[in-house]
């Protein structure tokens, strides 16, 4: 027998009911900062990999604007189908994801959601400076370096240089980079959830570098980068400013630190922090219209802490209505990591569990799916 309630959706050419629905929308996969978008030889989006490479002509010069993962996907892609031309990666920082260590045979004891949920308790809220106290009683208890943590969070170098150094030291026996992924893991989303909204602005200033220490890369493909750089076929420039098609048909860069430098074709490898689907905006839109959601003003809508249950416009939480991954970005920060992601999705599972065993419901669900071209309207019903 089915329970009393569910949530109803609406599309302008379909409805249904739901026992439960989980909004996972993901984020916006392209990005065109420079509006280069409808130019030859450029891609805001460079995946499937497989499709976008099979035209790049094994010779041409190719620009890729970011020095993330994404970009790093594409050098190594590039690499794989013996490209020959030049490769640049230009990024305003020039930074690239570190290179990831080993991880460390330690158990959190300072920097866990306890010990920040007894702190908001006891205080009424947390601050970015009990988080630098808790993460340096970390580091001491575990043996750890504050000098070599602080040199990935306030890096000296840059790009190539930092990426040797990284490679030079990564056997090193060194644990705080691992271990600041391992604390980031997990209790930053629920320390970044109790902040107040000035130090999240604050905190969010170093977003880029959050990700190039939690997001590394595998030392074989740092080993790749350094490969193509030694061989000159390779570089990657800082400061940049602006990316345009000259009247010749080539892409030129301008950047702070070098005269304009022209390319054959480009991709974009960045994205914007955490940005919802634009197809899957209509969705969000309709919550909050309704007053089913809250929107949240670092992005996203507002959630439950403990079990990402949407938060409706009277700040309630609603027992069928489940949010996680981007459209979380504001309530939780970082939200791209699998780990972070498979966490908040077996707190969704249980909180979803523990409603269907006290409502006395058949062992059924329903979920809805995201949006899909020409459905530009979503309402929600609780029923």
């Amino acid at each position: 027998m089915r329970s009393a309630g569910g949530v109803r959706v609406h599309t302008p050419t379909w409805h249904d009911v739901f026992d439960y629905v989980v909004l996972c929308v993901g984020r916006a996969t392209a990005f065109d900062p420079y509006g280069l978008q409808g130019h030859e030889k450029f891609s805001s989006n460079p995946y499937p990999l497989e499709n976008k490479l099979r035209n790049v002509d094994p010779d041409e010069h190719v620009g890729i604007i970011g020095c993330g993962l994404t970009a790093i996907d594409l050098v190594c892609a590039l690499k794989a189908d013996q490209h020959r031309g030049r490769i640049t990666l230009m990024s305003r920082r020039g930074l690239l994801p570190g290179v990831r260590r080993p991880a460390p045979k330690y158990d959190l004891r300072h920097f866990t959601v306890k010990s920040i949920e007894d702190l908001v308790a006891a205080r009424g809220g947390i601050s970015l400076k009990d988080l630098i106290q808790l993460t340096c009683r970390e580091l001491d208890d575990a043996g750890a370096s504050k000098g070599a943590l602080l040199d990935e969070i306030f890096p000296s170098r840059w790009g190539l240089e930092q990426l040797r150094h990284q490679m030079a030291c990564i056997d090193d026996g060194e644990i705080a980079q691992p271990l600041f992924i391992k604390l980031l893991a997990a209790a930053y989303q629920d320390a970044w959830y109790f902040l107040d909204p000035f130090e999240k602005a604050v905190a969010a200033g170093y977003g880029h570098i959050f990700y190039s220490v939690c997001c590394p890369m595998p030392r074989h493909r740092a080993a790749a980068i350094l490969e193509l750089a030694d061989s000159g076929q390779l570089q990657i420039m800082r400061g940049l400013q602006s990316v345009a098609k000259d009247p010749r048909g080539r892409f030129v860069a301008i950047t702070s630190s070098a005269p304009p430098l022209y390319f054959d074709r480009a991709f974009s490898a960045v994205s914007e922090v955490n940005a919802i689907h634009p197809m899957a905006a209509p969705i969000l839109d309709g919550l909050v219209r309704s007053r089913q959601a809250l929107a949240h003003p670092f992005g996203g809508i507002h959630v439950e802490r403990t079990s990402s249950r949407v938060l409706d416009a009277d700040n309630r939480p609603q027992p069928r209505l489940y949010a996680i991954g981007t459209t979380t970005s504001g309530a939780f920060y970082l939200v791209n990591g699998h780990f972070l992601s498979t966490r908040r999705s077996a707190q969704v599972a249980s909180s979803i569990f523990t409603h269907h065993q006290e409502n006395h419901a058949p062992s059924i669900f329903r979920c809805a799916g995201t949006a899909v071209p020409g459905r530009r309207e979503w309402t929600f019903d609780l029923v």
